[in-house]
């Protein structure tokens, strides 16, 4: 009873939450596609499963549906499902991935305003009780209607598909799942190849079969919502990509009308996960998930985005286990960059060409991509009832999937890996015609399908080894590498069909890019490797040396060859990416661990592509959210924090954290817009105390631009998420000038942040944030704003706060001069800690600027024309009086130094005075130090 009222909940409350949903859209790169608002994906630890419901309460999630309802699992049903298809293996390994699965559930929060990125942030993903998450994506179809004026078909002759249903017309036991926008099921080219579920009665609204679906007799609607009569009806009226992803794939033959669909006697079935208020796939993983828990023999997802997710990754291992094979298209985006689903462990990826075999230029290629398929200008059916002309990689996956369903049909005993593998190697070897400039040839598959060859070929002769896994190491043992070091690539393979004998493994050649960041230094070498059908191949480590500090992929190309089991040889090509240099360094100690990156932030460094470990204090991790460097001056700012849209990157990196010297960092704002770019070189040397929990960051900033700078600013911006309740964080300015940043529950972390600097016209910049008021972006307005006026910003309430500290100089700052200040982060449990802590980092070894470094403490420049720098040591604290004397000994200038240390730097402005020979004189209480200079007009 227990059982049916979870059911019974989980249905009524998912498609509730259909009618309210609402979508954020595409923000690139940090949002490459849509996310449905206030709802995520998450996994809970094993640990955390049972009590699911209080621990999401306790952070402010509502369960809308389990990802995996449990009677629809293998544990639950506790019997061999499908034992034709799925091997012990195959059984076991579902098992595990549902484990995981039944503690994976769908979302909600309340704070709808508060990007899905943002709180997957708050939730401490890792260290605590939830062990994944990801925003729910909105995934993009990829085709549209082309001119319907097109040859009908011609790709059925570039596939050699007539002759292939002479040796397999497919079986009608064998079904394809279209996960696509709706597909219109009386269409006269359709209506009589849907596959029929017997024990389903249509339009009762009632489950008959007790699949947990109601309605489901000839396709399923995963928008409908209770009550209507729709849940079977999967007309789309609003899109008709489904429609025409279902004629390609399997539209009726010889029925004396329209077009024929490649899987002839084959059985379709739609699955609307397109809501008809929007353009974009929201149910796409729920459709799989569909396919693999009711027995369908493929599903296509003429569909994907650029967002991985760990959740969507085990929904497909999970459906492949179950008996399932997946399908989906490479994706237009027209780069080797990964398409998901396309680019998961086990999917057939496909890319498009023409019936010439001209390669389109918008076709994903790359490592992940399998096969091309003559999808561009073709022909197909329509949501009008008629024809209509179809395209992209949206028209070439439903070709794949048609072959894997032939494949099927004629080697039932094959699953799904060996299905797909068997249409991956039935190919016409690079018949391209024309490849775009754009496309590097090493980066496109071994070729196009070729229907014949798929059905042809015999399982047990065809050699398909896929690459599995690339790890890299630096052969120096560092945790990173660089320009010339020497980096190391462990590949391994797997054999899905039959066995063969590796005897060579050719050169190395790179491609992808014309200035390539690596240098091979592995030649080919002799092999010996007996692979058997199923076998995982490890290849002997190949190196490589970097020779450029990037991190834009590069892509190592290499052949292996061979013979198989009769002697014949086999040759085959494989790829992956290798970054050259990553973009992070790590530092640790017992108590605290930070991510430094090169272009300026701190914590997670590269948000965009997930580089970086955070912050960890203690127990405590995921503590800051983002970090990142901002520059102010003459009323521009510059930064490496989150914009109106995504994420700010304007800092080139000059020297990054790594050996020698793995402690210290410059970056330039070379990669600012014009509009923005103010022209300076920041210098960064970070220190983690060996023992106590504190970050030190020793800052000179250089004026590199052609003019003077005004009211120089170099500060940090941090979003923090302290403690267990991130979003009822406080900050208040402390008593000596220090942001603190707490938690509100009791031993929990508190920060203290705080700036000095040995410069006299230094003056630290506090500013606490209500963070909220970043998450519909944070734009360029905003920040200029917090540098000219800080205090108008200044938020001391509970909530989700962040906060900018660092520096200001007052003075005028003219070309190649420079200013220096040191930073601190200093973390304990109670304020009088954290503070004590902070406060013993900067008493000491404020950073001398290095300008000073090789001239004692002269004065500099001499001569000068507009700044004069006074370096002064062993002041007693107290008063102390500068006097700028003339050559006649007149006083023309006289001012009192504000210091409040024994070691200082006076920057004197000597713009207005006239050419000549000067004496500065400063006097306290009991001496005088003098220094003679010049003028030079």
């Amino acid at each position: 009873m227990r059982l049916l009222t979870l059911v019974i909940v989980w249905t009524v409350v998912a498609h509730v939450c259909v009618a309210q949903m609402t979508y954020l859209p595409a923000e690139p790169p940090g949002r490459p596609q849509p996310v449905v608002a206030g709802m995520l994906k998450v996994r809970l630890t094993a640990e955390a499963a049972s009590t699911a419901q209080t621990v999401f309460a306790s952070m402010g999630l509502r369960v809308v549906r389990p990802l995996l309802p449990i009677e629809h699992s293998l544990t639950y049903r506790d019997v061999m499902d499908r034992s034709t298809r799925t091997t012990a293996k195959d059984y076991a390994r579902a098992l595990q991935i549902e484990e995981r699965l039944l503690r994976s559930y769908v979302v909600q929060y309340d704070a709808a305003t508060i990007p899905p990125e943002r709180f997957i942030g708050m939730l401490r993903v890792g260290c605590g009780p939830i062990e994944c998450a990801a925003p729910w994506c909105v995934m993009e179809l990829t085709g549209e209607p082309n001119d319907p004026q097109r040859d009908k078909q011609a790709l059925l002759r570039t596939i050699n598909v007539f002759d292939a249903w002479d040796i397999e017309s497919g079986s009608d036991t064998v079904v394809i799942g279209i996960s696509d926008s709706g597909l219109r099921q009386e269409h006269e080219d359709l209506a009589s190849v849907l596959f029929d579920r017997a024990g389903e009665v249509a339009n009762n609204g009632v489950d008959d079969d007790n699949n947990g679906y109601v309605d489901d007799k000839q396709g399923y609607n995963f928008c409908a919502s209770p009550g209507d009569s729709t849940f079977g009806n999967t007309f789309n009226p609003n899109n008709s990509h489904g429609t025409g992803v279902g004629g390609i794939c399997g539209a009726a033959v010889d029925n004396n009308v329209g077009i024929a669909g490649i899987a002839r006697n084959c059985r379709i079935f739609p699955l609307r996960t397109m809501p008809d208020n929007s353009t974009g796939i929201v149910y796409g993983y729920e459709s799989i998930l569909y396919c693999a828990v009711n027995g369908i023999d493929v599903v296509n997802c003429s569909w994907g985005g650029q967002s991985p997710s760990c959740i969507d990754e085990d929904v497909i291992a999970y459906t492949i286990a179950r008996g399932t094979a997946v399908v989906a298209a490479a994706g237009n985006h027209g780069s080797a960059a990964p398409f998901y689903p396309a680019s998961y462990p086990g999917v057939l990826s496909v890319g498009v060409v023409d019936p010439y075999d001209n390669v389109i230029t918008m076709s994903g290629h790359g490592p992940q991509v399998d096969v091309m398929a003559p999808g561009h200008d073709s022909w197909t059916t329509g949501n009008d009832g008629l024809y209509f002309g179809f395209c992209c990689t949206s028209g070439s996956a439903p070709i794949a999937s048609a072959l894997v369903a032939l494949v099927r049909s004629k080697y039932p005993g094959l699953d799904p890996l060996q299905a797909c593998a068997m249409v991956r190697e039935a190919v016409d070897e690079r018949p391209w015609k024309d490849i775009p400039a754009t496309i590097d040839s090493l980066l496109l598959p071994r070729g196009r399908v070729n229907a014949l060859l798929a059905v042809t070929n015999d399982p047990d002769s065809v050699v398909s080894i896929a690459l599995d896994t690339v790890a890299f190491r630096a052969a120096s043992g560092s945790q990173r590498w660089t320009v010339g070091d020497t980096l190391m690539a462990a590949v391994s393979m797997r054999n899905a069909l039959a066995p063969w004998t590796l005897s060579q493994r050719s050169n190395v050649t790179l491609a992808g890019t014309a200035i390539p960041g690596v240098r091979p230094i592995t030649t080919s070498s002799v092999l010996n490797i007996s692979a058997g059908s199923g076998a995982d191949v490890t290849l002997p480590p190949l190196a490589f040396v970097v020779e450029r500090q990037t991190d834009t992929a590069t892509y190592a190309v290499l052949d292996l060859l061979g013979v198989d089991a009769d002697d014949r040889d086999v040759q085959r090509r494989f790829s992956f990416s290798i970054t050259p240099s990553p973009a992070f360094s790590t530092l640790y100690n017992p108590r605290m661990l930070v991510s430094i990156g090169d272009r300026g932030r701190i914590g997670n460094t590269d948000l965009q592509r997930g580089q970086g470990a955070g912050l960890t204090y203690g127990q405590f991790c995921g503590q800051l959210y983002e970090g990142g460097l901002m520059v102010y001056a003459n009323g521009r700012v510059v930064d490496a924090v989150r914009a109106r849209r995504g994420v700010n990157d304007h800092f080139r990196p000059v020297k990054r954290f790594v050996a020698p010297d793995e402690h210290r960092g410059i970056v330039r704002d070379d990669d600012a817009p014009d509009s923005l770019k103010i022209g300076v070189e920041v210098e960064l040397n970070i220190v983690l105390d060996t023992l106590t929990s504190v970050l030190v960051i020793d800052a000179t900033v250089t004026n590199t631009s052609a003019e003077t700078l005004h009211d120089l600013s170099v500060a940090w911006f941090y979003d923090w998420d302290l403690g267990t309740q991130p979003a009822k964080n406080t900050t208040w300015l402390g008593g000596d000038g220090s942001q603190i940043v707490a938690s509100t529950q009791g031993s929990e972390p508190v920060v203290v942040l705080r700036s000095a600097s040995r410069y006299q016209d230094a003056r630290p910049i506090h500013c606490g944030l209500d963070n909220t008021t970043t998450y519909g972006g944070f734009t360029t307005e905003m920040k200029l704003n917090i540098f000219r006026n800080p205090d108008t910003v200044q938020y001391d309430g509970e909530n989700d706060v962040s906060a900018i500290v660092g520096m200001r100089f007052t003075s005028p700052i003219p070309t190649g001069h420079r200013r220096s200040f040191r930073h601190v982060i200093a973390i304990d449990t109670t304020v009088e800690l954290a503070m004590d802590i902070a406060s013993q980092s900067d008493l000491d070894a404020v950073p001398v600027d290095t300008l000073f470094t090789s001239t004692g403490t002269r004065v500099f420049p001499n001569p000068s024309s507009t700044v004069l720098y006074v370096p002064v040591e062993d002041v007693p604290v107290g008063t102390a009086v500068f006097t700028i004397y003339n050559s006649l000994g007149q006083i023309v200038r006289q001012f009192d130094a504000e210091t409040a240390t024994s070691v200082f730097i006076q920057p004197i402005d000597v713009s207005e005075l006239a050419s000549g020979t000067y004496e500065i004189r400063l006097t306290d209480d009991l001496r005088s130090w003098t220094w003679s200079f010049v003028v030079v007009r």
